[in-house]
């Protein structure tokens, strides 16, 4: 059996602060590939607060994201959100702290299923999280929005922060 390999796709290191990155065209350049994984390394521009980045897809907001999640944090209470796949929900970078975040997307450009994914989020100094996620469209995945806080398009990421975009061969 052949060792699965990750092929990085794209990548995007912020010059200046955005309150969003985006991945387009995925059906083109993940071409050939059953799996894709995103990597993030972010910290919050200043002013921005707190950031929590999540991802939708093919630019879908409606109430398709559905997850479960597991945190090591347990000091407060977080309410559903269906309308974005969280990459972190309450492990929140800021302007000091940076986050580290994955989103391991199943099958993404299958037609004949819902895409399933899983995401972690790290912030050092606060927790972790782990979510399983479940994109309720059947829609093969185009296009990726990272968003610093998706509630607050005031929120952004700062310059130097990176996101990889593999693709799992094999």
């Amino acid at each position: 059996m052949a060792t699965p390999t990750y092929d990085l796709l794209d990548s995007v290191t912020l010059a200046s602060s955005a309150s969003s990155v985006t991945f387009s065209s995925l059906d083109t350049i993940a071409a050939g590939y059953r799996d894709i994984i995103l990597v993030t390394d972010v910290v919050a521009a200043t002013g921005s607060g707190t950031i929590s980045p999540s991802v939708r897809f093919n630019s879908d907001s409606g109430a398709n994201y559905a997850y479960v999640f597991m945190r090591s944090n347990v000091s407060s209470a977080g309410a559903p959100d269906t309308n974005q796949m969280f990459l972190a929900s309450g492990a929140q970078a800021d302007e000091t702290n940076r986050g580290l975040y994955t989103l391991e997307v199943f099958d993404f450009n299958k037609t004949d299923k819902h895409k399933s994914a899983f995401a972690k989020g790290l912030v050092p100094a606060d927790e972790f999280y782990y979510f399983a996620h479940r994109w309720a469209n059947t829609s093969a995945i185009t296009s990726m929005e990272i968003f610093a806080r998706v509630t607050d398009p005031t929120d952004q990421f700062a310059a130097t922060s990176t996101f990889y975009l593999y693709g799992i061969a094999g």
